[in-house]
């Protein structure tokens, strides 16, 4: 799992600064397959050197899943009296075979 993560964000050099969402695809030689992961990047991702939490779904074969873990890890209520806004985060959508 360590070097699925390593192949992914090394693959995400970016030099943009809004929130991006990209496909990766990974040869597995121990599985025998390619894998699909879908990542979505905070803004400001490229040019910040803070650390991200990261929400991985591992049933990222449903992009309708996908979009509404990005649409929850970007959840914010402007002039909301309390803050519960969650941190800027990493998703990362594992698609795998049923």
């Amino acid at each position: 799992m360590h070097r699925l993560l390593a192949a992914v964000l090394l693959s995400l050099r970016t030099t943009h600064v809004a929130a991006e969402t990209r496909l990766v695809r990974i040869a597995s030689k121990i599985l025998g397959e390619e894998r699909v992961v879908h990542v979505s990047l905070p803004p400001n991702y490229s040019v910040t050197r803070r650390r991200y939490e990261t929400t991985y779904l591992l049933d990222g074969r449903v992009r309708q899943f996908f979009v509404i873990t990005v649409a929850a890890a970007g959840y914010d209520i402007v002039g909301d009296a309390h803050d519960y806004a969650t941190p800027p985060q990493i998703v990362v959508g594992v698609s795998s075979r049923s």
